[in-house]
């Protein structure tokens, strides 16, 4: 292999671990990211709430509250 092609394979071998080396630093710094979770504003808007509150208002302000606690409970680590 001449001089041309070893620093043509050089120069794209370092174009490929600079690419790589930011795809995990992104990926590293996504799993540091903080998630936040709606599930209790996903159950409220649902069309059968009013419903199941009505039905059962002790109960579904028990699961919600549950459902809240839970989800700070993940969001907080």
């Amino acid at each position: 292999m001449n001089s041309e092609k070893k620093q043509k394979l050089k120069k794209g071998m370092k174009k490929k671990l600079i690419l790589l080396m930011m795809l995990l630093t992104g990926l590293m710094v996504q799993g540091c990211a903080t998630t936040k979770l709606n599930n209790v504003e996903e159950m409220v808007e649902h069309p059968q709430f009013p419903d199941a509150a009505k039905a059962a208002p002790e109960w579904t302000k028990a699961v919600l509250k549950k459902l809240a606690n839970l989800e700070y409970q993940l969001e907080k680590k």
